[in-house]
């Protein structure tokens, strides 16, 4: 009795999340209704879910149950991975669209030579400092 109360609970508290995401998302409020009483139905009345699993041709109610737990859990990632795509395509395109609407530009460049032309410059200088070799410094 114990743990049809808890499970009572726990699908009351389902249904109560379903309720708020009415206005939201009708198939979300009518899935966890459905589920909620159905999880009860077969809380309540265990037997009937023999009944129905020995008439759908599978073993035991658990298995059955298990079953539409997995194919459950399979339409809410396949539908959570669809929402997660389409965020993803929106966020691409707004960031698309900010790139083209405020373009930044380049930052002003203080010497246009790059930074091996300098180090061939800087040799060349030190050199014509330097003495020749083989000749006396002045």
């Amino acid at each position: 009795m114990g743990i049809r109360i808890l499970l009572t609970v726990g699908l009351m508290t389902f249904l109560a999340y379903g309720t708020t995401q009415r206005q939201k998302s009708r198939f979300v409020f009518h899935g966890t209704l459905s589920i909620a009483a159905v999880g009860m139905f077969f809380v309540w009345l265990p037997d009937r879910a023999n009944d129905l699993a020995a008439l759908l041709g599978v073993g035991r109610g658990a298995d059955l149950i298990l079953y539409c737990w997995i194919l459950t859990s399979l339409i809410v990632v396949l539908n959570l991975h669809l929402l997660i795509r389409a965020n993803l395509q929106l966020t691409t395109e707004l960031a698309r669209q900010l790139a083209l609407s405020h373009p930044l530009k380049p930052p002003e460049q203080a010497c246009s030579l790059s930074v091996a032309t300098l180090a061939v410059r800087s040799t060349v200088v030190d050199d014509k400092k330097a003495p020749p070799p083989g000749t006396a410094p002045d």
